[in-house]
């Protein structure tokens, strides 16, 4: 599976309610640490957008279809992107469920 066009599926619905992710995610890298009020509202507009885009039907087919080919024996975790992915206290993996 190629999970880069899934990524440029997401870049392609960036403009979700007037909010442009890509550019939103340009300016979270400016502020420091220190700003986590803006830093807050910038990442909440981004979650917001990201969760009201849809899984193309396509990609929906594939994922079980590639999943069955590593085997059902085996447990699986995915990398979730967030935008505090480096803090210490930051939870990197989640289950996943088919």
């Amino acid at each position: 599976m190629y999970w880069g066009r899934y990524y440029d599926y997401v870049v392609d619905e960036t403009f979700v309610d007037g909010k442009d992710i890509v550019k939103n995610q340009g300016i979270l890298s400016e502020y420091c640490v220190e700003n986590r009020e803006k830093i807050s509202v910038i990442s909440g507009e981004n979650r917001t957008a990201l969760e009201g885009i849809s899984i193309s039907k396509d990609i929906k087919k594939e994922i079980p279809h590639y999943l069955s080919k590593l085997g059902e024996n085996n447990a699986y975790t995915v990398r979730l992107s967030a935008t505090a992915e480096d803090l210490y206290n930051a939870n990197l993996f989640s289950n996943v469920s088919v």
